[in-house]
């Protein structure tokens, strides 16, 4: 199966990442992958792995010295006094 067609039976509101060889080619809102450059790439490329991951990270990540979220601009999909938490379909190629 090639990424292009797990990512077409996805909804665009869904936020994925996208990973070769240990390296990012995307990360974001599915509905935004027409204007990444690497896109027709990802696309055509064979899914070699899917998983769904979870971000979860503490929302003072920066001041504490912490890992920082895949989108550290992004808003959390849900928010805790001390953590944020986001959901991507990992997909690697």
């Amino acid at each position: 199966m090639t990424a292009g067609e797990l990512i077409a039976i996805m909804d665009n509101s869904q936020k994925l990442q996208v990973i070769e060889g240990g390296e990012v080619l995307f990360c974001g809102w599915i509905g935004l992958l027409p204007y990444n450059e690497a896109e027709k790439h990802i696309k055509a490329a064979e899914v070699k792995r899917f998983s769904p991951q979870l971000d979860i990270k503490h929302k003072e990540w920066e001041s504490r010295g912490l890992m920082k979220p895949l989108e550290p601009e992004e808003t959390p999909d849900y928010s805790f006094s001390d953590l944020q938490l986001s959901l991507y379909s990992t997909i690697y190629i």
